[in-house]
């Protein structure tokens, strides 16, 4: 079996029958394609139609085995799903693997869980010490 190199994965962000992302009723999806692999893992639908992804991005396989590498990035961005492009917003990232994992409203701002210095497949095969990472939860003001 012949598996796809991460630079050709497409992520689709799927919404059910009714939201926003369709004016027929029925699902509709988006490909995204940010940088190389990428993960949607979250969805927030915002005022006006809008929705926030949350995820991961920038995943690399090693070319000599199925390991995944440790530089992924967070992904935060706003999405009109119909009509309008992609806009990233910056997050901060650990020094290793990255990922935002959930979304959340408080009052008029969003709570970002995220998981980040996260090890690749194999970054703790010859130093258990390495199996570690860091979970955050950060409340983020929209706009900032």
């Amino acid at each position: 079996m012949s598996w796809p190199t991460v630079s050709t994965w497409k992520t689709a962000a799927c919404a059910s029958a009714g939201a926003p992302w369709s004016n027929r009723g029925v699902p509709a999806y988006r490909l995204l394609d940010i940088d190389r692999g990428d993960a949607v893992l979250d969805l927030l639908p915002l005022d006006g139609g809008q929705v926030l992804v949350a995820g991961a991005t920038g995943y690399l396989q090693n070319p000599h085995g199925e390991s995944v590498y440790e530089g992924n990035a967070p992904l935060l961005a706003r999405l009109q799903p119909d009509t309008g492009p992609l806009s990233r917003i910056d997050l901060p990232a650990g020094a290793r693997g990255n990922q935002l994992r959930s979304l959340a409203r408080l009052g008029g701002n969003w709570l970002l869980g995220s998981s980040e210095n996260l090890p690749g497949t194999h970054s703790a095969d010859a130093d258990p010490r390495l199996l570690t990472a860091d979970a955050h939860v950060r409340e983020r003001v929209p706009g900032h």
